[in-house]
């Protein structure tokens, strides 16, 4: 098991792109339990503050649970536009 973590922040992204990854304080248990539901992801933590988005995940392998998040958070974005 191996611990990622996926995320941007005020150094990385500018304003705008962390407005389209941000996750409500209501919503961050629920999103950690979505990805849960992702092939090889067992736990996992979401922080999302003004600054910064953060997904930690609990792994077995880290290169296929990446790109699973990806596609998922592409969807949701696109989603969202």
């Amino acid at each position: 098991m191996e611990i990622v973590c996926l995320g941007l922040n005020h150094r990385t992204a500018p304003v705008e792109v962390r407005e389209r990854f941000a996750v409500s304080i209501s919503q961050q248990g629920k999103t950690a339990q979505e990805f849960i539901t992702l092939a090889g992801i067992s736990e996992g933590v979401v922080i999302s503050t003004c600054n910064r988005t953060e997904f930690y995940l609990a792994v077995e392998d880290p290169k296929k649970a990446f790109e699973a998040v990806e596609i998922r958070l592409a969807e949701e974005v696109q989603s969202a536009s």
